[in-house]
């Protein structure tokens, strides 16, 4: 069965009109999806409704204060959770490579999940249209969510195969990972997420958000005329470590 799509321009401009609007808690009709001639046969309306409901019980956890301590995720570490959901309820698919397919699912069966994990502030009325679209469509809140997934996920883990999905903040992901070619390599992963936190997935980060960036900005640099991901872990985690020396001036 073809899967679903909604293009950036469609999106962009229902965006802009429920930007525009004297009632943004009222959003105009969302785009209507047109079917690709790609992929296999598979129930996406089904596996959409099911996987958006995992994360939505998540983020219960995380923002309802009913909820018991020991099963309470911190807000701030939601999406750590949520990626390993989805990443594990997704069928491997064309659908997954194309950028207008995640359109569909953030304007569409996710679009509420999208509304709960960015209320309105004094700022912003509505969420972010990164959130539904962009231009290469990698900014979309679910495709962040399963490129963390499966950037993340070893089969060889048999305690817990997200382990490594689970390290770092949102932010750290989009920034030093997502947007950075070289850092999404395995090897440089598995040592830029031990490096920056050393004391596991809940512990705090070795370097403030002004000096990592640096570091990532100089080992991208260092990285260009090498084929980081023929290095192992004890090799790329001294490349970062060559680079946070020349940083502080140290031999």
């Amino acid at each position: 069965m073809p899967y679903p799509t909604i293009t950036q321009g469609a999106t962009t401009a229902w965006w802009q009109k429920w930007k525009e609007s004297e009632n943004p808690d009222t959003p105009p009709e969302r785009p209507r999806p047109e079917m690709s001639n790609e992929g296999d046969t598979h129930d996406w309306e089904t596996i959409a409704r099911d996987v958006i409901e995992r994360l939505s019980t998540l983020h219960r956890r995380s923002t309802d204060k009913g909820v018991a301590s020991k099963d309470r995720i911190r807000s701030n570490r939601y999406e750590a959770f949520a990626c390993a959901e989805l990443h594990a309820a997704l069928p491997r698919d064309a659908a997954l490579t194309d950028p207008w397919f995640w359109t569909w699912l953030a304007t569409g069966p996710g679009f509420c999940l999208i509304l709960r994990r960015y209320p309105p502030t004094s700022k912003n009325a509505i969420p972010d249209v990164a959130n539904f679209t962009s231009k290469n469509g990698q900014e979309n809140f679910y495709y962040r969510l399963w490129f963390r997934g499966e950037a993340g996920h070893d089969p060889r883990d048999e305690e817990d195969p997200y382990r490594l999905a689970r390290y770092g903040g949102s932010e750290f992901w989009r920034s030093h990972i997502q947007r950075q070619n070289f850092t999404q390599c395995r090897p440089m992963l598995d040592a830029l997420l031990h490096f920056q936190y050393p004391d596991g997935p809940e512990g705090k980060p070795r370097l403030n958000t002004d000096d990592i960036r640096l570091l990532i900005k100089r080992t991208g640099c260092a990285a260009t005329n090498i084929m980081t991901e023929t290095l192992d872990h004890g090799q790329a985690t001294n490349l970062l470590l060559d680079q946070l020396a020349k940083m502080r001036g140290t031999p």
